[in-house]
């Protein structure tokens, strides 16, 4: 029987390191994949990547392309959003109202 399957025998190994590719390297196996110069499955055995991988870098690169060509050269980004405040135009209102000047102008008040 097989004894690598056991807890101890998993400890034992060393673990494999996770495999973090540069930008460059990833746009490198993309341009690779594109052309049809080698195969796609000795590309991805090659570096060591499954489908998925590379299915994902494509993504990765498309929207990459896309959010730099949707970007307007020279455009300064949206400044935020100012709310007009309450104070400016109803205070001003309120100012300016009659009955504020006279009791005898107030529309709510009984006239004698």
């Amino acid at each position: 029987m097989n004894t690598e399957s056991t807890p101890e025998a998993a400890a034992d190994r060393p673990k494999k390191k996770r495999r973090f590719l540069s930008p460059e390297k990833k746009f490198q196996i993309y341009l690779e994949a594109q052309g049809n110069t080698q195969p796609i499955g000795e590309i991805l055995r090659r570096e060591g990547l499954f489908s998925t991988d590379l299915a994902r870098i494509r993504l990765q690169v498309k929207e990459g392309a896309l959010t730099r060509l949707g970007a307007k050269s020279g455009a300064k980004p949206a400044p935020s959003i100012r709310r007009p405040t309450m104070r400016s135009n109803s205070n001003s209102k309120i100012r300016n109202a009659p009955w504020l000047t006279s009791p005898w102008n107030c529309p709510f008040s009984k006239k004698k």
